[in-house]
Formats: C-alpha cells, sequence, structure tokens
C-alpha cells in the first residue's frame, strides 16, 4: 500500500474538480454546438463512467462491490434521460462514489489513471450542465461536495489508521 502526502492528495483532488469548470468553459465557448452535441457528449459521458467502474472493479480499487453494481444499473436506469434533460441530481451520486473511489485508489499505482478518468468525466458532465440555468450553483455545488467528502474520508481514516493500525 502507498502512502500518500495530505498535499499530494489534496491537490489531486482539486485537480479533479477542475474537470467539471473546464466542461463548463467548454460549453461557454462552443454555446451553439451543445444543443446538437448533447446526445454526443451524453455518450462520452456514459463510456467515461464504463471505463472508470470498469477500471476500479478490476484493479479492486473498491471494497464496495454491490455499491459499484447498484452504481451500475442507476447510471444504466438514468441513462436516456441524461440526453434528454440532464439530471444535476444523478451528478452527486456519481461523484460522491467517485470520491470513495478516489479515496481507495490513493492508496494504489493506479491513483492518476483513475484520476484522469473522473476528470475526462467532468467535461461532458460541465458543458451539460451549462446548459441548465442554474450551471453556476449546481457545477460549484458538485465540485465543493465531491472536495470535501473526498478530504474528510483522506483526513478520517487518515486518523482512525493512526490510532488503530490494524486498518491501514
Amino acid at each position: 500500500m502507498l502512502k500518500m502526502e495530505p498535499i499530494s492528495y489534496l491537490v489531486s483532488s482539486a485537480i479533479v474538480v477542475l474537470g467539471i469548470f473546464v466542461g463548463v468553459l467548454l460549453g461557454y465557448i462552443a454555446k451553439e454546438e451543445l444543443r446538437p452535441g448533447r446526445k454526443y457528449l451524453a455518450l462520452m459521458q456514459a463510456a467515461i463512467l464504463f471505463l472508470t467502474v470498469a477500471f476500479a472493479v478490476y484493479y479492486r480499487l473498491t471494497h464496495y462491490v454491490p455499491v459499484m453494481l447498484l452504481f451500475i444499473l442507476l447510471v444504466w436506469l438514468e441513462g436516456k434521460k441524461i440526453t434528454k434533460e440532464p439530471r444535476p441530481g444523478i451528478y452527486y451520486v456519481v461523484y460522491a462514489i467517485f470520491a470513495f473511489t478516489f479515496f481507495e485508489a490513493s492508496k494504489s499505482c493506479t491513483f492518476i489513471a483513475f484520476d484522469s478518468l473522473i476528470f475526462l468525466f467532468g467535461l461532458p458532465t460541465g458543458s451539460l450542465m451549462f446548459m441548465k440555468k442554474k450551471w453556476k450553483r449546481d457545477s460549484v455545488s458538485l465540485a465543493v461536495m465531491f472536495f470535501v467528502l473526498s478530504a474528510a474520508l483522506f483526513l478520517i481514516v487518515g486518523t482512525l489508521a493512526t490510532i488503530y493500525p490494524s486498518l491501514a
């Protein structure tokens, strides 16, 4: 198991969150292309999500296999609704599970690859969120939720691991 410094972990978490804002920026730059390209953005989002989940399961980055299976089912059920109307509620669930697997990946050598997939997922997510009227509030709250949850996991589990070394 790799030991990660808190500052490296927090900077990595912040970089991952920037994917959402880069996606918003891309949506702002290409406003006229968003409506016709919505289904392709949703398809890109689904493909990256599938790769991320497959990567996490293959490399056993999570001990939450039932949660991951439920996650896949939830995404499958919501998949058709994303192309019609982007729903930020599903993004909160996705990024919450990403925060747990982000923490688990920080203990392995696959951390950078997994972080890259989450960053790439943020690109179409940010662009799809830009199409909503409340995109500023939704994108900032999604980014803050991921960052705070991943930081809290690192700090809480790290503190518990120092008290109880058998948890590490």
